[in-house]
């Protein structure tokens, strides 16, 4: 009986061995062959050396962009440059963007001094102007019948 015990402690061994094998096999092609298939809306970092971009941790921490199914960095309406991660903000307000100043949101332009409007082209006229505009920052050109530093005295003819 000893002999028996033996043998079947082996045989007992040897399939559990066997089901060892194949628990690792299943395990080694979940991992790696997962992020490969096409469609499966599954993005990790084994799918795109390096791209850590489509990390679920990563997009939750943004608003600028989405990844596709293959780990590509799509940006979202009002931004740009997707190798940048999407971080040029796009100001295109009628057609024109930022004139005098620099894009800093989309849509938002932070002005330069002495410009103002939402794609900073209107003058801010010299302070205390009165019946006056400018062409560039802190001048008073006077309308007709007007005169003065500040186009606040009427012009006699």
């Amino acid at each position: 009986r000893k002999v028996h015990l033996n043998n079947q402690n082996t045989v007992l061994q040897d399939c559990f061995k066997m089901i060892q094998v194949k628990i690792l096999s299943i395990v080694i092609f979940t991992i790696f062959s997962l992020p490969t298939i096409k469609g499966t809306g599954r993005i990790t970092p084994l799918s795109r050396p390096g791209a850590t971009a489509c990390l679920a941790e990563n997009l939750r921490l943004t608003d600028r962009y989405i990844c596709d199914s293959e780990g590509n960095v799509i940006c979202v309406d009002g931004w740009s440059y997707p190798s940048k991660l999407c971080s040029e903000p796009i100001c295109d307000m009628n057609g024109r963007g930022c004139v005098n100043g620099k894009c800093i949101h989309p849509n938002v332009c932070a002005c330069e001094v002495g410009w103002d409007g939402p794609n900073c082209d209107e003058c801010i006229p010299l302070g205390g102007c009165k019946h006056g505009s400018c062409n560039k920052p802190m001048e008073c050109n006077c309308r007709p019948g007007w005169t003065g530093g500040q186009c606040n005295k009427p012009k006699c003819d």
